[in-house]
């Protein structure tokens, strides 16, 4: 699995998030999000690991891509 950069750096702090090295309210400074979304990504990185924090529409084509009689 590819992660950006930033990717990367929240995988990071959330790896000190769990061993306790950071708070909630540190992790959410640093990245600029709210302590709940901190604590939502706390969530989905416990339950499926480093994949939980990629995108889910990584990797795939626009739906509306190549559609005739668009906008």
């Amino acid at each position: 699995m590819l992660m950006s950069e930033r990717q990367g750096r929240i995988l990071s702090l959330l790896e000190r998030l769990g061993r306790g090295e950071v708070t909630v309210g540190g992790v959410a400074a640093s990245l600029g999000r709210s302590r709940r979304q901190v604590q939502r990504m706390r969530k989905r990185f416990a339950g499926s690991g480093a994949a939980g924090l990629v995108h889910g529409n990584t990797g795939r084509s626009p739906e509306a891509q190549g559609v005739a009689g668009g906008p």
